[in-house]
């Protein structure tokens, strides 16, 4: 009978998960129902891969635009009693809250533990462990995390990246299958404003969780901006002169 429990017990987590991964309004409806307070525009990118504390979920809370990627850990207690008390005889309690401010994006197999506030405008690297105060407008990463730069300056990187990552992702095709990417191939990677004006960007860019919040934001920002290539044949022509031998 006990191993009948368990195949149910199995079956249903399986189907809930797939549930929460295909639509995650509704794990967001189920946190919210348990006391954990969200905001607006919470993403969780795999649900079904979480580990949250809900031992008391009154102490989380998740500001506006935020974005968390797969495996998210996040306590709000700890045990760690369970060794003090074979060395003293105490029994002392671990219990504090976690604070998740507006536009923060969570990498993948991030840890957050108890006492931590997260602060508006922050990113936080992959496999970081969050601990205390991450002050707004930085990137973290690390365990513990600590700062790595300033957002302004992660994005000033980012922006001169993104013709070299351009041409990688385009030579490793070449190298691969003997001939050029089709342009598709760079939607999903959003590097097609080296040749496209916004008004020619696909279609399936804008149906994105990040893009669909902040499409007037980002067609106001390349109203008058003119592509480095006039089209994508320009592009590969300039990465075939350059880079292929």
């Amino acid at each position: 009978m006990g191993r009948l429990k368990e195949i149910i017990k199995s079956i249903k987590t399986n189907v809930w998960n797939n549930r929460i991964d295909k639509n995650q309004e509704i794990y967001n409806k189920y946190l919210e129902s348990i006391g954990i307070s969200l905001g607006k525009n919470v993403l969780f990118v795999k649900p079904s891969s979480n580990c949250v504390d809900t031992s008391a979920p009154y102490l989380i809370s998740i500001g506006d635009n935020v974005c968390i990627s797969k495996g998210l850990t996040l306590f709000v207690h700890d045990y760690s009693a369970f060794i003090e008390r074979k060395i003293t005889g105490e029994v002392l309690g671990g219990v504090g809250g976690v604070r998740i401010g507006n536009n923060v994006q969570i990498g993948a197999d991030v840890t957050i533990l108890m006492d931590t506030e997260i602060q508006d405008n922050v990113i936080i690297a992959a496999g970081a462990v969050c601990k205390g105060k991450l002050e707004s407008g930085f990137v973290y990463g690390g365990v513990p995390a600590k700062k790595i730069q300033s957002v302004n300056d992660f994005v000033n990187k980012r922006r001169n990246d993104q013709l070299i990552q351009a041409v990688n992702l385009t030579l490793a095709y070449y190298n691969k299958y003997k001939k050029f990417p089709d342009e598709k191939e760079f939607y999903p990677f959003h590097l097609f404003p080296f040749f496209l004006k916004v008004e020619n960007w696909p279609e399936s860019f804008w149906k994105g969780f990040g893009q669909r919040l902040s499409k007037e934001e980002i067609q106001n920002f390349y109203k008058n901006y003119e592509p480095k290539f006039q089209s994508y044949d320009g592009f590969l022509k300039y990465v075939e002169e350059k880079y292929v031998k």
